[in-house]
C-alpha cells in the first residue's frame, strides 16, 4: 500500500480463463467487484482479512515489505513476475 492505497492489478489472461467457469452474469458481479476493489481496500487489516480466504478464485497474497524504489517501472515488473507471466511456449517434437 501506498500513501493508504492499494495497487490492485489482474491478469486480463486469468480473468479470460475465469469467464470459460462462469456465467455471464456472474463474470459481470466479479467484475464489477474487482473495479471497485481499490476504492475498498484502506488499510493493511482489510488485505490480511481477504488473505484468510484462499478457497476463492480471487486470492490476496499477505502484505510484503520489499526494498525497491517505487516508481511505475518497478511496479510493472512486480506485477509481470508475480500477478501475470506469459507462459513458456515449449515445441513438443512429435
Amino acid at each position: 500500500m501506498t500513501e493508504g492505497k492499494a495497487d490492485v492489478r489482474t491478469s486480463k489472461e486469468k480473468l479470460d480463463a475465469v469467464k470459460t467457469l462462469l456465467t455471464d452474469n456472474e463474470y459481470l458481479v466479479a467484475s464489477h467487484i474487482l473495479d471497485d476493489m481499490p476504492s475498498n481496500i484502506k488499510t493493511e487489516q482489510d488485505i490480511n482479512y481477504l488473505t484468510r480466504y484462499s478457497n476463492n478464485l480471487i486470492t490476496f497474497s499477505p502484505l510484503q515489505t520489499i526494498d525497491i524504489e517505487n516508481s511505475e517501472e518497478n511496479r510493472k515488473w512486480l506485477y509481470r513476475n508475480y500477478v501475470y507471466r506469459y507462459p513458456k511456449r515449449v515445441a513438443l517434437s512429435a
